[in-house]
């Protein structure tokens, strides 16, 4: 699939745990034939949770085997809880101090809890309001272990089935273009979640909800399960319809001039 994707001049990304890494043989083994297929980015995730699952040696393994067959490596590290350091662990750890001197990239995701009673984590990221549009839609092309086709490889994915586009037995263009028929798709792209919420909500009613919410990604989910959001915004999207997709097309138009002067 990575060399398929490779051969059509698509930038390719992996999103694993890194579990690969058992052994320092067996993560160049895949470092190799990933790098071979074309690959362009790994992104290793780690932390509290993964680590009950991969422990620390299997992602290093992998980051530095990634790393030194020549593919773009970023770990990517859960919020610690007060009672896990595995970041910096991960910061401390010798062979990951040596790779980031050399452009290995090392950082910490906000955590999203989606128990009632989830850990307290630190390192969580409060950036007030969020206006961010969504950079993932309509811009990639994501496939899940399980064969589906996705909308966006967002970190609450398995949270929003709207984002499940159908799966790669139908055929990976055919599913991909069937967005193109859902508003709040483009609606995402322009304005983002929270901003989305805002628009349909009132700023203060917008607050209510998203409170504890810490990233992007979890203000979509907020957006895609919350019933008073689904209702509100059932009832009122049509209005914003020729405004959003106005501002579509000019963005469009834009980035189609300025990547034909890039090519010249």
């Amino acid at each position: 699939m990575i060399a398929e994707a490779t051969s059509l001049d698509l930038v390719t990304r992996i999103v694993s745990n890194g579990s690969w890494g058992k052994t320092k043989a067996s993560a160049t083994r895949m470092a190799g034939k990933l790098a071979g297929a074309g690959l362009r980015e790994l992104n290793i995730s780690t932390g509290k949770d993964h680590q009950e699952w991969v422990p620390h040696e299997s992602v290093v393994n992998a980051a530095e085997a990634a790393f030194n067959a020549g593919v773009l490596t970023l770990l990517t590290v859960e919020a610690d809880t007060a009672e896990s350091d595995k970041l910096s662990a991960l910061a401390r750890d010798p062979t990951i101090k040596s790779l980031r001197d050399r452009g290995l990239l090392l950082q910490s995701n906000s955590w999203m809890s989606f128990i009632a009673k989830g850990e307290e984590r630190e390192h969580v990221l409060h950036t007030g309001r969020r206006a961010t549009p969504c950079e993932q839609i309509h811009n990639n092309i994501a496939i899940t272990p399980y064969g589906e086709v996705s909308a966006c490889c967002g970190l609450t994915l398995e949270h929003i089935p709207e984002m499940k586009l159908g799966t790669m037995a139908e055929g990976v263009s055919n599913i991909y273009l069937r967005q193109h028929d859902d508003f709040m798709k483009y609606w995402l792209r322009m304005d983002g979640p929270a901003e989305i919420v805002r628009k349909v909500m009132g700023i203060e009613r917008a607050d209510q909800l998203l409170a504890g919410s810490v990233h992007i990604c979890h203000d979509c989910a907020v957006l895609h399960k919350n019933p008073e959001i689904r209702e509100k915004i059932s009832a009122t999207y049509e209005q914003f319809v020729p405004e959003v997709m106005s501002r579509y097309a000019l963005a469009s138009a834009v980035d189609q001039i300025v990547e034909k002067q890039g090519a010249q």
